[in-house]
């Protein structure tokens, strides 16, 4: 009896080892950057949420000594300066407020309950099903903009695991759409060129006119913020216009 109280305990303490050694090797694979690169990750994030509340909260260490604690919300860069904007949330003694920080102050980032962070970089599971639902709805807003319909399909190069960022690439055609007819005479040219949308996924992203159909690539594995990314799927189309 004892001798098996003794393997079962050391059994559990070689899994709670590898579990360790797991989290940690996660750590250092997705947390271990530098500090710009992260004050982009997370004003990247700012852009695409209207519930500031939910944005992940760090510590910023200034060489000074002085600390701050919030989220970042903005990120201001120019030839000789980088500012950060930091959200400091309102508590039961204090009031919300804003600083503006000078990165090159910036002496560390403590990161408030890392497995949030770790978050940040799994990709939602989207279902085939899910995924054309959502695709409707893009081609209903198409519809709206341009006037007809815009049937957009996906290739036989989409896999299960390209759903995600396919999804958040699509849902930003309305937006582009919207940008590209802002006057009539290019609604009109728009409405003549384009019958369809075909999206493909290769390794390098790009935009192809062929016969009325408009084929969107878009970059596997992209380490491309998603707002540049649209940014630049908006000037591929227009120049293929």
């Amino acid at each position: 009896m004892k001798h098996s109280v003794l393997i079962q305990t050391r059994k559990w303490q070689i899994m709670s080892k590898n579990n360790c050694n797991q989290v940690i090797a996660n750590y250092q694979k997705n947390l271990l950057k530098n500090i710009s690169t992260w004050l982009e990750i997370l004003e990247e994030m700012s852009k695409n949420t209207t519930d500031t509340s939910g944005l992940p909260k760090l510590e910023v260490s200034l060489r000074s000594g002085r600390l701050y604690a919030g989220s970042v919300i903005g990120l201001k860069k120019s030839t000789n300066e980088t500012f950060v904007m930091l959200l400091e949330h309102a508590d039961l003694h204090t009031k919300s407020r804003i600083h503006l920080i000078q990165c090159e102050d910036i002496a560390a980032l403590s990161f408030i309950d890392p497995d949030i962070y770790l978050s940040i970089f799994s990709k939602p599971i989207v279902s085939e099903l899910e995924l054309k639902r959502k695709l409707k709805v893009v081609e209903d807003e198409l519809e709206c903009i341009l006037s007809k319909p815009i049937p957009v399909s996906l290739s036989t190069s989409i896999t299960e695991s390209d759903r995600s960022h396919v999804l958040q690439m699509a849902e930003g055609f309305p937006e582009i759409f919207k940008k590209l007819t802002a006057d009539d005479i290019s609604k009109n040219l728009i409405f003549e060129q384009i019958s369809d949308i075909e999206i493909q996924m290769d390794k390098t992203a790009g935009t192809i006119l062929n016969k009325n159909k408009l084929i969107c690539i878009f970059a596997k594995d992209s380490d491309i913020f998603l707002s540049r990314q649209k940014e630049a799927l908006f000037y591929s189309i227009e120049k293929v216009l």
